[in-house]
């Protein structure tokens, strides 16, 4: 089968698929969700710097107990001093950890974006072709029998090609793998 042919299935198939406007609804919606399941993921960076900071708090607080019940001495008032310098130098890493506010898109936003996508067939540039394969496919696979499609859009980059969901768009993927059968091509007799 000739790649321009099958180049246009990819294409046809993906905007059938993806770009129908109950697919786009659910695209945005899921798109949504993602966003806000990545916004309320905690920093580790920052996770890690508080527990720190709250383990050397509480042992400022046993070496002032201790000194406030008369067992002060030297080493005492060193190592306070000294953990006093790792609270001063924790409270500015934290304060230094930049938390930028993570960039979102609104529904709306999200399918006024998707429909940018959606072109009649005879407006379909290669340029258009390009994007839009470049945008939604991971990769094709083609056997003697079948053209699959394997689409981009999962929850994660990790779980984009598990089994595991079957495709479901419920799952971890939001988009199953798309199957095409190809028509059977005789082999000319000499």
């Amino acid at each position: 089968m000739p790649k321009d042919v099958l180049e246009k299935l990819v294409v046809e198939s993906t905007s059938k698929l993806l770009l129908r406007p109950e697919n786009i609804q659910q695209l945005a919606d899921a798109i949504v969700s993602l966003q806000q399941a990545e916004a309320s993921r905690p920093d580790p960076e920052r996770a890690a710097l508080e527990q720190a900071l709250a383990e050397i708090r509480r042992k400022i607080g046993n070496i002032l107990s201790a000194i406030e019940n008369g067992t002060a001495s030297t080493a005492l008032t060193s190592r306070l001093s000294d953990l006093e310098q790792q609270e001063s130098a924790l409270d500015h890493q934290l304060a230094s950890l930049s938390t930028p506010e993570p960039f979102t898109l609104s529904r709306d936003e999200v399918i006024f974006l998707l429909e940018q996508f959606r072109v009649a067939p005879s407006e379909r540039t290669n340029v258009y072709c390009r994007r839009l394969v470049d945008t939604f496919v991971d990769k094709v696979e083609l056997t003697n029998r079948e053209l699959i499609i394997h689409f981009n859009i999962s929850k994660s980059t990790e779980n984009k090609n598990s089994q595991s969901n079957n495709g479901c768009s419920t799952g971890k993927r939001l988009v199953g793998d798309e199957r095409i059968e190809l028509p059977q091509v005789e082999s000319e007799s000499t």
